[in-house]
């Protein structure tokens, strides 16, 4: 975090030094551009760090999305592109339209996975296990090879 906190707080100077309508050396634009890039990988890290101290206990919500972390994968690219496309040419402001994006694919997500999760056969489709319900599916899946 200390290191975040450096690189951000030179790219920011550094920014600051330059004068209006004076074009920076070339020295000061490659140091700012690698400060900023360190400082982008020093708040990944600090964010990873965050959540493996934080999040490493086990509950229903973490059991819950860790089951659906391949639905979401498989439904989320195809949701995006067709909302945008649905979008194009109402000339929305981009703070709408991208609001209009990530709730309508955070929504076909999950109705997906719900979906998904409740009807067996479509399950091993989506990457899940057989439900415990579905014996026979399983022992079909097991002969053709599949786990």
């Amino acid at each position: 975090m200390a290191g975040a906190l450096f690189c951000y707080a030179t790219f920011i100077l550094w920014r600051s030094l330059r004068q209006d309508g004076v074009p920076p050396a070339e020295a000061l634009t490659l140091c700012s551009g690698f400060l900023y890039a360190a400082f982008q990988w020093c708040c990944t890290v600090a964010i990873l760090g965050l959540g493996r101290i934080w999040l490493t206990r086990d509950n229903r919500a973490r059991r819950y999305l860790t089951e659906a972390v391949f639905p979401f994968y498989i439904v989320h690219q195809t949701t995006i592109i067709a909302t945008d496309h649905a979008l194009r040419g109402l000339d929305l402001p981009a703070w709408s339209e991208a609001a209009l994006v990530i709730t309508a694919t955070v929504a076909s997500c999950v109705l997906t996975y719900e979906v998904v999760r409740r009807v067996s056969w479509l399950r091993p489709l989506f990457g899940l296990k057989p439900s415990a319900g579905n014996a026979g599916l399983r022992v079909e899946m097991q002969g053709l090879g599949l786990r």
